[in-house]
């Protein structure tokens, strides 16, 4: 679990761990870059008078496994951010969805998807494929910020399932919701400018 207040060696222990894929993150994007500076082995010295040892940083920046060096937070895989009604109310909302995803309330995709600003319908063929494990009964859009709930429309016909996104979106991410027999799935949705070929991307 990671916010804009995690630094130091919180976001290193987080990196090590995600970047080797043993966690997943939760929460909101990190106050620092993964790659920060660290301690290496050409930096340390003794002091010229009194002889006392010293320890520095490396001026260069690392990440495990070769991963991005230039990102500018970890970024969770299930983002959750707080808002101000959660202040006010005192509410720990990413411990409710801890929760709630310990207990098998919610289901949330590893993947994402990203569909261009203007994409209105949605292919079920195109989504992950634990989506067609169970019948979906309803699906929605979630807030990825202030968690609203946003109805969408699910079509079936002979040539599979459809869904209708609302018109009026104004977030870059959303998660699609799914009622499934059992439990909800989410998948992470980003949505971003067209390519010209009006492509997935």
């Amino acid at each position: 679990m990671i916010s804009n207040k995690t630094y130091s060696c919180s976001v290193y222990a987080t990196t090590i761990l995600k970047d080797n894929g043993i966690v997943k993150v939760i929460g909101e994007p990190s106050g620092e870059n993964p790659a920060f500076n660290r301690h290496g082995s050409g930096s340390d010295g003794k002091l010229p008078e009194s002889g006392w040892p010293f320890m520095m940083t490396s001026h260069k920046g690392s990440r495990p496994m070769d991963h991005d060096t230039s990102e500018i937070a970890i970024f969770p895989d299930i983002p959750v951010y707080t808002t101000r009604q959660d202040l006010i109310a005192n509410r720990d909302i990413q411990m409710e969805i801890m929760r709630q995803i310990s207990h098998g309330q919610y289901d949330y995709a590893e993947e994402h998807i990203t569909v261009g600003i203007e994409d209105k319908i949605l292919n079920l063929d195109s989504l992950p494929s634990k989506i067609h494990e169970q019948i979906v009964k309803k699906v929605w859009l979630e807030d990825t910020i202030n968690r609203k709930h946003i109805d969408c429309k699910i079509e079936y016909s002979k040539d599979g399932a459809t869904i209708t996104l609302p018109t009026h979106l104004d977030k870059s991410s959303y998660y699609l919701v799914f009622d499934r027999i059992g439990k909800d799935y989410a998948v992470l949705i980003s949505r971003q400018k067209k390519t010209d070929d009006r492509s997935w991307y």
